[in-house]
């Protein structure tokens, strides 16, 4: 079981594009433990990146104190369909709990493969879960702080 770091928020999950999201609430979100992936492409004598990106998987780590916000995850796996998964890193929210600002943010393409549960009873108020999930990477963008920004690492 992953251990905990820090006590401070900071990465958020949220399902769907976040430029394309029109209001994200801080009840939607879902707190990422941890996350990593590998991207990578074949490149030539001087450097330069050629041919197809390879398929990679992104393993995320997310915490809950409950199951049940997890339906619309396993909503996705069944989909079979390339979905946006969008991880926002140190984020403020307003007194109505609607996302303020955030300093970067990671977008994630691609399809759910696994979905793992592991039930934490040692949690402080009574049974949390702790959810593993793998994501087939189709697509990779990354937003910086100054959000008109935007690289694509995967296309």
């Amino acid at each position: 079981m992953a251990e905990i770091f820090s006590n401070q928020l900071k990465a958020v999950l949220f399902l769907g594009d976040v430029n394309e999201l029109a209001a994200l609430r801080q009840e939607n979100g879902y707190t990422v433990q941890h996350l990593d992936y590998e991207s990578f492409r074949s490149r030539d004598k001087s450097g330069q990146p050629y041919g197809l990106i390879n398929a990679s998987l992104a393993n995320i780590t997310l915490r809950s104190i409950s199951g049940e916000g997890y339906k619309d995850l396993y909503n996705i796996l069944k989909d079979r369909e390339c979905h946006a998964f969008s991880v926002l890193y140190n984020i403020t929210y307003k007194n109505d709990r609607l996302v303020e600002s955030y300093d970067t943010a990671t977008v994630l393409y691609g399809y759910i493969v696994e979905i793992e549960e592991i039930f934490d009873t040692n949690h402080k108020r009574g049974q949390g879960m702790i959810l593993n999930m793998k994501i087939l990477l189709h697509d990779v963008s990354y937003i910086g702080s100054n959000t008109q920004r935007r690289l694509v690492v995967n296309s």
